[in-house]
């Protein structure tokens, strides 16, 4: 229905319409090493996600789906980070290249500081002296239509009044 960005990765994830525990989630980053083709990262998406073990046995009925597609990553200093509205990488220099990533929005951190934690130490497992780049990328969630989901894991919905709103 209208361009989609997915440069940064996509991922599906599979909700129990009962009361929406997460069965299962699989998808993957993207680093360029493939052409673009959003129909087809989420058709493989939803794939891997469907083959998990917790959703063996349930109806297809009984769940619903959502879509996460990762924007192309830009890189940003620390100040840059906004946990509101950006997803967050933060990537090993050199020989330490593995990669931490953090959603935007997310329950377990309620500011810059602790999504920027989570990626590097919960997520990538850095220490405190290793150097590290750090990125955002914008997410886009589309949900199954006709379903809800829970806020958290992408941008709030609806315009940002401190970003969208006309100065006077």
């Amino acid at each position: 229905d209208r361009p989609y960005d997915s440069a940064g990765g996509t991922f599906v994830s599979v909700r129990r319409r009962a009361d929406d525990v997460r069965l299962a989630r699989d998808g993957f980053r993207r680093d360029g090493e493939l052409p673009l083709d959003p129909a087809r990262d989420v058709a493989l998406a939803t794939e891997a996600a469907l083959r998990q073990p917790g959703l063996r046995d349930v109806p297809l009925d009984e769940v619903k789906l959502s879509v996460s597609l990762l924007g192309e990553p830009e890189e940003v200093e620390l100040g840059g980070i906004d946990h509101e509205r950006y997803g967050l990488i933060v990537r090993g220099v050199g020989v330490l290249d593995r990669v931490g990533a953090a959603l935007p929005n997310a329950p377990h951190y309620d500011d810059e500081i602790q999504q920027y934690r989570y990626a590097r130490t919960v997520a990538a497992g850095f220490s405190a002296h290793e150097p590290t780049r750090t990125f955002r990328q914008p997410v886009v969630r589309d949900i199954e239509p006709g379903e809800d989901w829970p806020p958290y894991g992408a941008p709030p919905a609806g315009p940002d009044v401190l970003f969208d709103a006309p100065f006077a």
